[in-house]
């Protein structure tokens, strides 16, 4: 399984567009967590302007709380305003490691660790290599990345109608 040039150029577009769409959401997230903190500022110096013209113990403690869910309420933003950063690892980077992924996975799974076989299996497909008593293997969900590719390879092999091992011939009864 391994996907055309013609397939890894659109894939490169689509991830690039996406990627550039994410990247907008998280600027516009990012700049209304920013508005959103300058808004809580000003309320509250309001309220702190108010507490300090305020002679009445019931109103400077209803001030005061006040205050200090507003208090709260920032802090919250400006801590989600700072895990809304940009990504760690660039985008060519992430995007080359998985194509390299989708091209190599006969590769890697000739390898012969085990771990990697593993691996390459979870990846590959969807769910666990299906098994029915009577007919034997069934026909497994390709997972979505290598349904794109579309058919398999020419090298690609897959289990015989009668399985693995080698069929046996029964005497059937009666004739």
């Amino acid at each position: 399984m391994r996907p055309t040039k013609g397939l890894v150029t659109i894939i490169r577009n689509m991830f690039s567009e996406a990627w550039n769409q994410r990247l907008a959401q998280t600027n516009e997230i990012r700049k209304s967590l920013r508005r959103d903190i300058l808004k809580l500022e000003k309320q509250i110096d309001s309220f702190l302007d108010r507490l300090v013209e305020t002679t009445s113990p019931t109103a400077v403690k209803a001030y005061e709380r006040k205050i200090e869910k507003l208090e709260k309420e920032k802090l919250l933003t400006s801590e989600k305003l700072e895990k809304s950063c940009t990504p760690k690892v660039p985008a060519n980077d992430m995007l080359e490691l998985s194509l390299k992924f989708l091209s190599n996975s006969c590769k890697i799974w000739n390898s012969g660790d085990i771990n990697l076989q593993k691996l390459v299996l979870r990846l590959v497909f969807s769910e666990r290599l299906p098994y029915h008593r009577n007919e034997g293997y069934r026909t497994l969900q390709v997972s979505v990345p290598f349904e794109l590719f579309g058919s398999f390879n020419e090298n690609c092999k897959m289990v015989r109608a009668a399985g693995l091992e080698p069929a046996r011939s029964f005497p059937i009864e009666g004739f």
